[in-house]
């Protein structure tokens, strides 16, 4: 593949230089451009009628360019904006299914978090990664920790809680035990009745795990 690159000066404020005075190959007047650099697809194309080689043209995007203006809003939107830092890409690397990788850095961020109400957050998805694996005996253990916090840091009916009990109850449904399940989305099911409106999705959501999992007994 050859990359055809047209660059605009006056359209954009991203960094770029030649570095071929400083490059092993001078010859190849190489040009860096620095990390947050967005490229425009314009075209691919054979070169030369040759199905193997293609020639892609791209140009470097705009500061105010509208379409990856909305791009980038919506990515934000989608990309777990209540988290914040390490935590919120641990989520998104899950997400994407690079579950080893924000495992990592969930372990680091249990070792360097100096609150309950941060570290029950972090147990809480690190449970989640477990289920995503089938890991579910590590998964309830690390759900259990995450409930633990939650009781010390807030109230019993808090939404949180809840939540807890409903990742629990997950769990043991997987593994088959769907007696032990059902108590635990009883639980999250009562605590979301006394807390959110009828209609919140939340509550709906917990009442579907309940009675699909009554179903299977």
């Amino acid at each position: 593949v050859l990359f055809v690159i047209t660059i605009d000066p006056k359209q954009s404020t991203t960094s770029f230089a030649s570095v071929h005075h400083i490059s092993q190959f001078p010859e190849e007047e190489e040009v860096l451009f620095s990390m947050h650099s967005i490229f425009r697809i314009r075209d691919v194309k054979p070169m030369d009628g040759n199905e193997k080689v293609y020639e892609v043209a791209l140009s470097l995007t705009s500061d105010n360019d509208k379409e990856l203006m909305v791009l980038t809003e919506q990515i934000r939107k989608q990309s777990f904006p209540n988290a914040e830092g390490w935590s919120r890409l641990s989520l998104v690397l899950a997400a994407i299914a690079q579950s080893d990788i924000a495992e990592r850095i969930c372990r680091v961020l249990i070792d360097e978090t100096p609150s309950e109400h941060s570290a029950n957050h972090v147990y809480n998805h690190l449970g989640k990664i477990k289920c995503q694996r089938g890991q579910y005996e590590e998964a309830i253990t690390l759900f259990r920790q995450s409930l633990e916090l939650r009781l010390m840091s807030s109230s019993p009916n808090h939404l949180d809680v809840a939540s807890s009990y409903n990742n629990i109850g997950a769990a043991y449904s997987h593994m088959g035990d769907q007696r032990t399940a059902v108590l635990f989305y009883t639980n999250a099911v009562q605590i979301a009745q006394e807390v959110l409106p009828s209609t919140h999705p939340h509550l709906q959501m917990f009442k579907r795990n309940l009675e699909r999992t009554k179903h299977k007994l």
